[in-house]
């Protein structure tokens, strides 16, 4: 198909002249619109829409010359313009400088010259306009990506910043905008060191493309994540000459990037299997947990359905069961059996949840593993039917209470104790008001069962309360929490009907108190008697005179006296104190029979003695102390008696001393050979309590005992 001619647009106010053009042109084969002013080419031009412009330069005096009619053409219309002119000075020339041409010809030079200036016209300005169109589709291009152009020349030390660079960093691209930094001042200066030296190594040629991550600052101060890509021009010397670089803010992606890389470390490490479904039951992404417990790798796991993971007897039903809830609520938790790859069925909770994209529908399923707590729960289920077969089966009354007071449960035997029928009777209601309490008891019982919980009552605590038949009875009850873990969940009282015991009690003690009181009787009796008897040998010894001395068995009767007034029936009638028994038999001895006063050096152990023992060690003592006053200081000024009893680390036997200050013992009397009444009384009453006895007599006397504690 034959294109249509192009029309020329021939601006000439020489109509001679413009005739004659027109000629030439119209045979060459052009459509030619005339106009004789600068004002008519105007209209003439937007209402024929020519394809190129001859425009005289000179238009007439006073008149809109061609350039200015050109220049304003131009604002509004891209076409080609050649400048026809009678003159070929240069200051003609000069008047159409900074007006986009393609050519000036002189009006003389011929028709080849100016339709050879047309042609080139046309080409410069169809190959001009295949540039801005490829210009504007870079633009555009580079635009959507989102990219902005950063051109430096490295050669001339100069820096274009595209309008898409300069919005992303916050600068205005209007007017004059504010110039940034350079491209080093604008990095971040954790990134600078790394970024520089990745655009120093692609111009030196050590790698082989340019690509670059950091942090550029905006114009506000904020630092956004971009990416660089670039290429550089090389000179004929094999030296950067441009570098345009392709910079996109990647922040947004960056942050994006960064929260998958959590989710997926999370995704990764959960405590849960996870897995990703299909809504048709397929499975399309496992975390390593759902590995681990499954026993299959990641590859195995995504070849295999949901249901194949299911054990057969819950397959069916939890399936179903699934779809359905998810259905209506969007999520799911419950129970199942799995089979691991080895064929081990396990029980496991399944929390599942329907999520979607723009696209798909999804079933995310969190997958733990309950073995253990399975095992728990039988054994707390175990356990509880043991507590309760073990409450029921109890002989004492039972009874579990809130922390508040609040009746949670009683046993049978609770009910037995109390002469009620069903539990009812008591559970739900408050402590206090239970019907077998009596009412003057209750601001008592309240305060034991705070004193309970803050943990500072007594253990056992004795109560009255009524039988359902109205008797009055008597408890015993042991209270006390009960823990969970670390944490108080509920009170427990076990009870105890102890009134038959307290019957029995109170008779026996009734018994003991008379038994004391004839003990104390009898004591008394004993020691009067006692008395009477010391007194009658004193009688008998004075009257006897100095030919016969029986005072020592007077020392022996006070010794026995003695005895008994240190016992207390009320207490423990079969011990004493030895510290003040002896004190007291030393006492005695010394006050009473001495003629001289007696330094007594006591050091006695605080023990009790048995009264088998103590009597015949009380004996021992008034013998040696007796035969001190008759044989071992008679007429010295300063006469000294020491006591000493310490038992053994263990306490199982006890070591007596008894020394004085007065004669050494005569050398021809010995234990081994009693001579002496006396003697053969200490040793006799030795070997009673199961003692040994031995004699030092130099250079004084001293004996020293040693007898078991406890009795044999």
């Amino acid at each position: 198909m034959k294109e249509p001619p192009k029309t020329i647009l021939l601006v000439e106010d020489e109509a001679l002249i413009a005739a004659r053009e027109v000629r030439v042109l119209e045979r060459y084969g052009f459509h030619v619109v005339t106009a004789y002013s600068g004002e008519k080419a105007l209209a003439a031009t937007d209402e024929h829409s020519p394809d190129l412009i001859l425009m005289d330069i000179d238009l007439g005096r006073k008149k809109m010359d061609g350039t200015e009619a050109a220049e304003r053409i131009l604002k509004d219309h891209r076409l080609p313009i050649i400048f026809l002119t009678s003159h070929s000075e240069k200051e003609m020339v000069d008047r159409v400088k900074g007006i986009t041409r393609y050519g000036y010809v002189l009006k003389n030079s011929g028709e080849f010259v100016l339709i050879e200036a047309i042609n080139m016209a046309f080409e410069l300005f169809d190959a001009h306009r295949r540039t801005l169109e490829s210009e504007e589709r870079l633009k555009i291009g580079i635009e959507a990506t989102g990219a902005g152009l950063l051109d430096m020349d490295i050669q001339h030390d100069t820096v274009f910043y595209s309008d898409t660079f300069l919005t992303m960093l916050g600068y205005r691209s209007d007017g004059q905008p504010a110039v940034p930094d350079s491209w080093v001042g604008l990095l971040h200066p954790e990134d600078r060191e790394e970024a520089e030296k990745k655009a120093a190594d692609y111009l030196s040629k050590t790698v082989p493309f340019y690509e670059s991550t950091y942090r550029m600052r905006r114009k506000d101060g904020r630092y956004i994540w971009v990416n660089d890509k670039g290429k550089a021009v090389w000179n004929i010397y094999g030296e950067p000459a441009r570098f345009i670089r392709f910079i996109t803010d990647i922040t947004e992606k960056k942050a994006l990037r960064e929260k998958e890389n959590r989710f997926h470390i999370l995704f990764e490490n959960a405590y849960d299997a996870i897995f990703l479904e299909t809504v048709d039951d397929r499975i399309i992404d496992v975390n390593r947990k759902a590995c681990e417990m499954m026993g299959y790798s990641r590859e195995e796991l995504l070849a295999l359905k949901v249901s194949d993971l299911q054990a057969p007897k819950v397959r069916s039903r939890k399936g179903d069961a699934l779809k359905k809830e998810l259905k209506n609520h969007k999520n799911s938790i419950f129970e199942g059996l799995n089979i691991r790859k080895d064929g081990t069925v396990f029980p496991v909770e399944i929390s599942n949840a329907l999520v979607s994209d723009n696209q798909d529908t999804f079933i995310i399923s969190f997958v733990r593993d309950i073995s253990e707590r399975k095992e728990y729960e039988d054994q707390r289920r175990e356990s509880e039917e043991k507590y309760r077969n073990l409450v029921e089966s109890s002989p004492d009354g039972i009874i579990t209470m809130s922390l508040s007071g609040k009746v949670l449960s009683v046993n049978r035997a609770f009910l037995e104790l109390t002469g009620y029928e069903r539990a009812e009777s008591f559970v739900g209601i408050h402590f206090l008001s239970i019907p077998t309490l009596f009412k003057k008891d209750l601001e008592e019982y309240a305060e034991i069962l705070k004193s309970v919980v803050t943990g500072i009552a007594k253990k056992r605590i004795i109560f009255n309360w009524r039988h359902a038949s109205g008797e009055r009875r008597v408890g015993e009850a042991h209270m006390g929490l009960i823990h969970n873990k670390s944490k108080k969940i509920m009170l427990q009282a076990i009870l105890r009907d102890i009134t038959d015991q307290k019957k029995y009690e109170e008779k026996l003690q009734n018994a003991l108190d008379e038994k004391n009181s004839l003990m104390q009787e009898l004591n008394h009796r004993v020691k009067n008697n006692l008395l009477m008897v010391s007194a009658l040998v004193r009688m008998k010894n004075a009257e006897l005179g100095e030919n016969c001395d029986i005072s020592d068995l007077e020392h022996k009767i006070d010794a026995i006296r003695i005895l008994h007034e240190h016992i207390k029936p009320e207490e423990t009638p079969a011990y004493i104190g030895a510290r003040t028994y002896i004190h007291d038999i030393l006492k005695t001895v010394f006050s009473s029979f001495s003629e001289q006063p007696v330094q007594c050096d006591e050091e006695i152990e605080d023990i009790t003695l048995s009264t088998r023992k103590a009597i015949p060690l009380g004996m021992i003592i008034n013998e040696i102390a007796t035969n001190a006053i008759k044989h071992g200081f008679p007429g010295e000024k300063d006469a000294k008696f020491q006591a000493y009893l310490q038992t053994t680390g263990d306490h199982r036997s006890c070591t007596v001393r008894l020394s004085n200050s007065g004669q050494p013992f005569p050398e021809e009397i010995d234990l081994e050979n009693q001579q002496t009444l006396g003697l053969r009384l200490i040793v006799s009453l030795t070997a009673q309590i199961g003692g040994t006895v031995s004699l030092k007599k130099v250079p004084f006397p001293e004996y020293t005992i040693t007898f078991p504690t406890e009795d044999s």
